[in-house]
């Protein structure tokens, strides 16, 4: 079973704008999925007329190995111990419009699917007047926001069923000694409204931890250990639950970075 889940906001990573999608604290494992770039490569053409040349503007939407590399570091600083994975992304946008109004330029790009996620490279010819104006308003270009629909998923932990029993369990459970301990847990009769096995077996387990304590003592072996007394931990309450790996679809948006170049054809 999907479930989908629609985001209103991303979550970034300090010093990285890597798109983190899920924290699995069950299991420790962060999915992620890393930052594209939009690369700008203005080429201008070597003859000049009172200083207007024409270029040629190749634009380009893919991944860097390099800068995924970076941002798998920083999360893997950020969350210690955790298993870091890459989750790819795949189009649910099928247009790209790139919008430059400070060079006048406005065009729809097809994106294709590679196996990280979005993807496009194509050329634009640009006029003299258009080439002057990117070369003056590089700045500007370079701090545009864009945005790209997609969609991912990852496996997580989800809590199928949960149980919770009421105080007379615990005291219905007759454990005098340690050594009385699985015989009377052995005895436990499953909840009619337990579904699952593992909860009832998560059910037990919670049961020794939550209902009974050891009476203070001195023990120098395993059979004084089993000889030593139980009491009734006040207040107990014993719980079960059981959880399932799942898979669950995510739509978002991932918001490429963008590098703006210039060159002279020689």
């Amino acid at each position: 079973m999907r479930v989908l889940l629609i985001l209103s906001c991303l979550f970034f990573v300090q010093f990285t704008q890597a798109t983190v999608l899920h924290v699995n604290q069950n299991d420790s494992v962060v999915y992620f999925h890393p930052t594209p770039f939009l690369d700008l490569s203005l080429k201008e053409a070597s003859g000049t007329v009172l200083g207007f040349a024409p270029g040629t503007l190749s634009v380009t939407l893919n991944y860097d190995s390099k800068m995924i590399q970076r941002e798998f570091n920083a999360l893997m600083a950020q969350y210690r111990g955790y298993e870091i994975k890459i989750s790819p992304a795949t189009n649910v946008s099928t247009v790209f419009t790139l919008d430059l109004p400070t060079v006048g330029i406005r065009k729809d790009f097809k994106l294709r699917q590679t196996n990280m996620g979005p993807f496009f490279s194509e050329r634009i010819t640009l006029n003299p007047l258009e080439t002057f104006r990117f070369k003056n308003s590089k700045a500007a270009i370079e701090a545009s926001v864009y945005t790209i629909a997609v969609r991912s998923s990852y496996i997580t932990s989800v809590e199928v069923e949960k149980y919770e029993a009421d105080p007379s369990f615990c005291t219905s459970i007759d454990i005098l000694q340690v050594k009385d301990m699985i015989f009377a847990i052995r005895k436990i009769g499953k909840p009619a409204s337990v579904q699952h096995t593992q909860t009832f077996e998560s059910l037990k387990n919670s049961a020794l931890r939550s209902c009974f304590e050891l009476e203070t003592s001195n023990v120098n072996s395993f059979a004084e250990l089993l000889q030593t007394r139980v009491l009734p931990k006040p207040g107990g309450i014993a719980r079960g639950s059981h959880s399932e790996k799942k898979p669950q679809e995510l739509f978002f948006e991932i918001q490429p970075s963008v590098d703006v170049s210039e060159t002279v054809e020689e």
